[in-house]
């Protein structure tokens, strides 16, 4: 696994609390994970394919498909597949390859890459380019800690 984590175990008075065992492919890319958390759970088992750019393009999840992935020939994610439902999630972007849309959200950024709105979320940023508040209809603004 060349240096890799291949399995961790958590064990509390005599019980294992906690699995985990991660498999690689030849690429150094994860394709399988098993988790149990718990001494009566489950293993909930994941698997992950890839396509020829070594790009993300299935996720398993107890051997049904949770996810798929198609990617733009940029490499951007260009389309989300929840399951195995007909509904796919498009992303745009502008020429830059920055994000301008996934759905029905739209994204706004400035000219130096800073997201400035997220559907009807509004964020603001230092001069030194930290968030410091972000604005939500829900919630009103918050004022984020530096």
């Amino acid at each position: 696994a060349h240096g890799r984590i291949k399995e961790i175990q958590y064990e509390i008075f005599r019980s294992l609390m906690y699995w985990i065992t991660i498999q690689y492919d030849n690429m150094g890319r994860v394709t399988k994970r098993e988790i149990k958390i718990g001494p009566f759970a489950n293993t909930t088992k994941y698997s992950y394919e890839y396509d020829v750019d070594g790009q993300l393009q299935t996720v398993y999840l107890n051997e049904k498909i949770m996810w798929r992935y198609n990617y733009d020939l940029n490499g951007n994610l260009h389309l989300l597949n929840p399951s195995n439902s007909a509904r796919l999630t498009p992303l745009r972007y502008d020429l830059r390859d920055r994000i301008t849309r996934l759905g029905d959200v739209q994204y706004r950024l400035d000219e130096d890459g800073f997201l400035r709105q997220r559907g009807t979320e509004i964020f603001e940023y230092s001069s030194k380019g930290l968030l410091t508040r972000v604005y939500s209809k829900g919630s009103g603004w918050t004022v984020i800690s530096l």
